[in-house]
C-alpha cells in the first residue's frame, strides 16, 4: 500500500538532483512515487540520517551537491503528538537550521509549512501572506513552522521559499486523522461520517500540489512565502455529501456540535499570480473519485477497527 522510499540515480545528468527531508511522509511518498523518473531523488530515512544532529547532516552533505532542498520533515502537529511540545519545537528548528546551513549558490530551498502558522483557532478567512506573524500560534507545531518562515524571510539567501499548506488530501495520509480519507473509508465501510464541528476548509488535491511544487522547483519565486490553497472553500458537511453522492450510499453524516468552528481558508492571489492563468485546480469531485478509487482498491489493507476508534 505504501511505496518504499529509496534513492534513485537516473542516468540523465540533466535531471535536477533533489534532497527531500521527510520523504516517508504523505507528501514525500506521493512526490517520490510520481516524480521518480523526472528527478534524481534522495530521501534517507531517519535510521539512515538523523536530521536533528548537525554533525550527521554535515557528514551526509559533505561532497554532495543538490539543486533543490525540500524540507518536509516535521515532528508534532497531530492530536496524537500532545506532550513534549518543547521537544517538538526544538527538533523542528534544528532540522531546518541543519539543512539550511547547506544552501549556497544556485541551490534552492523549499520549506513545506502550514496554515497553522497564522495561529489557529482564530478565524482564518481568506487570510493573506502579509498577516503572517500578526498573531503568534499557541501550539508548538504552528509556532515552530512560523519561526522557520520568519527565518527564511529575514535570511540574506533569496532562493528560499516557505509554502503555507492549509488543507491537503492525498493517498497514504493518516486515514484515522485526516477528514477526507477518514470520511471515505468510513463510507466505504458503511459507517457514519463523523464531524465534530462543521468548518469551512480549502483543500488542495495532491496532484495539484505536486504540480505546484514542480513550478517552484523550476521557477524562482518573487516572495519568500506563499499560501497554498485553491481559492474555493467548502464546509466539511458539503464534502461528506459529495462523497455520499459519488458512492451512491446513504451513510449517516453525524455532526456532534451545531457550533461552527473557525474558518480555515486563505487567499491564493499571490500563488495564482505565480502559477499563471493556465494552471487549473482539480475539481473536488474528480479528486474525491481518485481517492475513493485508491481506498476501494486497498480496502483489504486497511484497519477498519482502527477507523472505528475515536481520536
Amino acid at each position: 500500500m505504501k511505496p518504499k522510499i529509496v534513492n534513485w540515480y537516473p542516468p540523465d545528468n540533466m535531471k535536477k538532483k533533489i534532497f527531500f527531508a521527510g520523504a516517508s511522509g504523505t507528501i514525500g511518498r506521493n512526490f517520490f512515487h510520481r516524480q521518480k523518473d523526472k528527478y534524481t531523488l534522495l530521501g534517507p530515512r531517519r535510521r539512515e540520517l538523523e536530521l536533528t544532529k548537525k554533525s550527521d547532516v554535515d557528514c551526509y552533505f559533505k561532497n554532495k551537491k543538490f539543486d533543490i532542498l525540500i524540507n518536509g520533515a516535521s515532528i508534532g502537529g497531530s492530536r496524537k503528538d500532545l506532550g513534549n511540545e518543547q521537544y517538538y519545537f526544538d527538533c523542528n528548528l534544528r532540522v531546518f537550521e541543519n539543512l539550511f546551513s547547506h544552501v549556497s549558490g544556485q541551490t534552492k530551498f523549499i520549506q513545506l509549512g502550514s496554515g497553522a502558522e497564522y495561529a489557529r483557532p482564530f478565524q482564518q478567512k481568506n487570510i493573506t501572506e502579509d498577516q503572517l506573524g500578526k498573531r503568534v500560534p499557541s501550539d508548538i507545531y504552528g509556532l515552530s513552522k512560523l519561526k522557520i518562515s520568519q527565518n527564511i524571510k529575514s535570511s540574506s539567501f533569496k532562493k528560499a521559499v516557505s509554502l503555507h499548506i492549509f488543507g491537503l488530501y492525498a493517498p497514504y495520509e493518516d486515514y484515522q486523522m485526516r477528514f477526507i480519507s477518514n470520511a471515505i473509508v468510513r463510507a466505504l465501510s458503511k459507517l457514519p461520517i463523523i464531524i465534530n464541528n462543521d468548518i469551512k476548509f480549502d483543500y488542495v488535491f495532491i496532484d495539484d500540489f505536486i504540480r505546484i511544487l514542480d513550478t517552484f522547483i523550476h521557477h524562482d519565486a518573487e516572495y519568500s512565502n506563499y499560501n497554498i490553497g485553491t481559492g474555493r472553500s467548502l464546509f466539511l458537511t458539503e464534502i461528506a455529501e459529495e462523497i455520499k453522492k459519488i458512492l451512491g450510499n446513504q451513510v449517516e453524516i453525524i455532526v456532534k456540535s451545531k457550533t461552527l468552528n473557525y474558518e480555515y481558508t486563505c487567499s491564493n492571489e499571490r500563488l495564482s499570480s505565480f502559477l499563471g492563468s493556465q494552471f487549473q485546480f482539480t475539481p473536488l469531485r474528480t479528486g474525491l473519485q481518485k481517492m475513493i478509487h485508491y481506498y476501494s482498491t486497498n480496502i483489504n489493507n486497511l484497519n477498519i477497527d482502527w477507523i472505528k476508534t475515536p481520536v
